[in-house]
């Protein structure tokens, strides 16, 4: 009679895994979040429309054949 090996099949995390891993996201997200700046990309996002409200007008002069100085 043989016998045969006993293979570790492991599937899915043990819970040390899974808090580990969420108090490493947590201490990552803690040190990220302070640094982000919103202003920044709330001017961005106003400039860019200003510049496309611009391009629309000056391609809209163009084909209708109107002087427009901006």
């Amino acid at each position: 009679m043989e016998v045969q090996p006993v293979r570790s099949c492991r599937r899915g995390f043990t819970l040390v895994e899974a808090l580990t891993a969420i108090v490493v996201v947590g201490i990552i997200s803690a040190i990220a979040i302070p640094r982000i700046n919103t202003d920044a990309y709330t001017v961005n996002g106003s400039v860019r429309g200003v510049t496309s409200v611009l391009s629309y007008a000056q391609r809209l002069a163009i084909s209708l054949q109107h002087n427009v100085i901006v």
